[in-house]
């Protein structure tokens, strides 16, 4: 008697960010809001320009203040009706990155290519990226509605900022390096 194969939860996982929905939707999210965060960007930043990544990478207690304060209060005011937005943000790009990730992964291992037990893994970066996203969203948040400005938090934040960042370029390198991979592969076999 043959014993079926259980499929482990993160396989089914993977399985389930490639579908086509879910691409469809985390891509259609991503897109539109990245747009409605442009535009929030723009109207807190004003002439600075200095906008809320400037302030996720301040570093330092002074960079920080001084964002703050170009942004005036109505800045201020608008990234904090505003930030709940970006918890919404890193659930869609790291569902797009993810199976973008996982899907160039699965073309590739059908064309032939052996992957390693971590590089097999590497899809689950985008989501570490959001768990990064979230907790600088929330430290930001505390800094500015308690006027907290603690030097060593605004460090802590920028670290984590940065950590993100690097998450999710990373990714996306990845993910193209994949991809154009994939196409020499495909390319070679015609």
């Amino acid at each position: 008697m043959k014993i079926p194969e259980r499929k482990s939860k993160l396989v089914k996982f993977k399985q389930f960010i490639t579908k086509k929905s879910v691409l469809i939707v985390a891509a259609v999210l991503t897109v539109l809001l990245t747009l409605v965060l442009t535009r929030i960007e723009q109207e807190i930043s004003g002439p600075s320009g200095a906008g809320i990544v400037y302030l996720e990478l301040a570093f330092s207690r002074e960079i920080f203040m001084r964002i703050i304060s170009l942004w005036g209060e109505y800045g201020a005011n608008l990234f904090i009706k505003t930030i709940w937005i970006d918890y919404i943000y890193p659930i869609a790009y790291s569902f797009l990155i993810a199976g973008g990730l996982a899907i160039t992964e699965f073309k590739m291992t059908g064309a032939g290519k052996v992957f390693s037990n971590i590089t097999q893994k590497i899809y689950l970066l985008p989501f570490l990226a959001a768990i990064f996203d979230f907790i600088e969203n929330s430290i930001l948040i505390y800094i500015v509605v308690n006027s907290f400005f603690n030097e060593y938090i605004i460090l802590a934040s920028s670290i984590i900022s940065s950590i993100k960042w690097f998450l999710i370029i990373f990714s996306l390198a990845v993910f193209l390096k994949r991809y154009f991979a994939f196409r020499k592969i495909m390319k070679a076999q015609m």
